[in-house]
């Protein structure tokens, strides 16, 4: 059984020859694909977790000055 963490659809009309159903057919990423979006998705939680990080400090700056 393929795992289902590592397959995508394809899209429409990249099927094998004869593969009548195009849109269900699976897609398997390769290692390298694998690798680059998770390189990906762990600089995008990094920048998330910056940008977290200067709007509390944001907030508590405003309630700072909402209470002088």
């Amino acid at each position: 059984m393929a795992n289902p963490k590592m397959t995508v659809e394809k899209p429409f009309g990249k099927a094998a020859f004869g593969g009548g159903d195009y849109a269900k057919q699976p897609y398997y990423l390769k290692e390298l694909q694998t690798n680059r979006i998770k390189k990906k998705l762990d600089l995008i939680n990094n920048k998330l977790g910056d940008i977290n990080k200067i709007v509390t400090l944001l907030q508590t700056k405003l309630n700072d000055l909402k209470q002088q």
